[in-house]
């Protein structure tokens, strides 16, 4: 359960961060960590950045693996829950 959550705000602070236009979260899918991520022991930062439509819907979800051995595993789930947030002004 912990590191669900911090993998969550890894993610959610970029997000709103890289952008100027003030979103805010209005709306965040829970993000379940991956079960072959958690069978092989593996952690890591993922940084996702968001692309938003006028409507606050994420269009396209970059994940980028912080440090020097990315986890493909949690960075597809990153962006898989991404893609489903919604944002407002």
């Amino acid at each position: 359960m912990n590191r669900t959550v911090f993998l969550i705000l890894l993610i959610l602070s970029p997000c709103i961060r890289g952008t100027t236009s003030g979103w805010l979260p209005e709306s965040l899918v829970g993000l379940e960590y991956p079960q072959s991520a958690l069978l092989k022991g593996q952690q890591g930062v993922v940084r996702v950045d968001c692309y938003l439509l006028d409507d606050g819907t994420v269009s396209r979800a970059e994940p980028i693996s912080e440090g020097k051995d990315p986890v493909p595993d949690l960075e597809a789930a990153a962006a898989r829950y991404a893609m489903k947030w919604k944002f407002k002004r």
